[in-house]
């Protein structure tokens, strides 16, 4: 079960905004990594 794949819709912005704010919320470098990273794998 992995959960951190389990996207509702290839490229839902909520989906990556919340994922963002869980894993880096006071961090824009890592917010910016983390756009790029999911634009990639939901292209």
């Amino acid at each position: 079960m992995s959960a951190g794949r389990a996207s509702p819709r290839p490229g839902h912005p909520e989906f990556h905004s919340l994922l963002g704010v869980l894993l880096a919320p006071d961090d824009p470098d890592a917010r910016a990594d983390l756009d790029q990273m999911a634009a990639t794998v939901t292209r």
